[in-house]
């Protein structure tokens, strides 16, 4: 963008480089994008969070299963996550629900495996199957 912005404002004319100068500060945010230390915090920030994010889910599994279970089961429910639609935090979510009722740990994985296709990767009805299920076990 700011190549193509150079060689507009350097063409012949001064129209065209007085519009192509104020093209590009009409457009909102357009400052910041072309800031490089802005869009290196950005992806810092993005960083922090996403390790943030998994050391909650961590955190939440060693609670929930005791952390030497936590250690076997997170690998586990990652690798569901990338065989399917849903996301990891979808999935500690549901074994959060299922092991609050009282399911055990080896069935969670299988159980979350049926509830996955018969909601066929539809994140709201995969979170409402997981609830169910888990009153009917109880």
């Amino acid at each position: 963008m700011e190549r193509n912005l150079n060689r507009l404002q350097t063409m012949n004319g001064s129209r065209m480089k007085t519009w192509a100068g104020d093209a590009i500060d009409e457009i909102p945010g357009a400052g910041l994008v072309c800031n490089p230390l802005v869009m290196a915090g950005a992806g810092l920030a993005g960083l922090v969070q996403a390790g943030s994010t998994r050391q909650d889910m961590q955190t939440s599994l060693s609670v929930m299963l005791g952390e030497r279970n936590a250690a076997s089961f997170l690998p586990q429910v990652q690798d569901m996550a990338n065989k399917t639609p849903f996301e990891t935090s979808d999935l500690i979510e549901a074994s959060q629900t299922m092991s609050g009722f009282g399911i055990a740990q080896e069935k969670l994985i299988p159980t979350m495996k049926m509830l996955g296709d018969v909601s066929m990767g539809n994140k709201e009805k995969f979170a409402g199957l997981a609830l169910v299920c888990s009153q009917v076990q109880a």
